[in-house]
């Protein structure tokens, strides 16, 4: 009986991680299972960020759906989908040196707020 029971919960963990990765847009290895080290950068992009409200955003949308992200400054970023997108302090945080990587759709920019120090922010887009 105990036998039974535990086949059941191994199987099903692998059914549920087997469902995961499935639905995962990242690259898979040949069980099917995502893999987050094998994303090529293929686009590079540099924002520049002031601590002044008026904010920059990124001059072109991305064209591929997984962005890493990381800036010279803590910073806060904010995406949406027009030039008025606009980072505040009530955005996410991203401290300096501390790569991110983002899934997006089409169509979206990145605005960023430098939370004590002017600061880049560093777009790669992967695929």
């Amino acid at each position: 009986m105990k036998k039974k029971i535990i086949s059941a919960v191994v199987l099903l963990a692998l059914v549920s991680t087997a469902a995961y990765a499935l639905n995962s847009t990242l690259k898979r290895d040949s069980f099917g299972v995502s893999i987050q080290g094998a994303l090529q950068p293929v686009i590079a992009q540099k924002l520049n960020y002031y601590t002044v409200t008026d904010n920059a955003v990124n001059s072109a949308d991305f064209q591929y759906p997984i962005i890493r992200i990381t800036s010279s400054t803590n910073c806060f970023f904010k995406l949406g989908t027009d030039n008025t997108v606009k980072a505040t302090t009530n955005d996410h945080y991203l401290p300096a040196n501390n790569p991110v990587w983002i899934e997006t759709d089409n169509n979206v920019r990145i605005a960023a707020l430098a939370a004590v120090d002017n600061g880049v922010l560093y777009i790669s887009e992967m695929r």
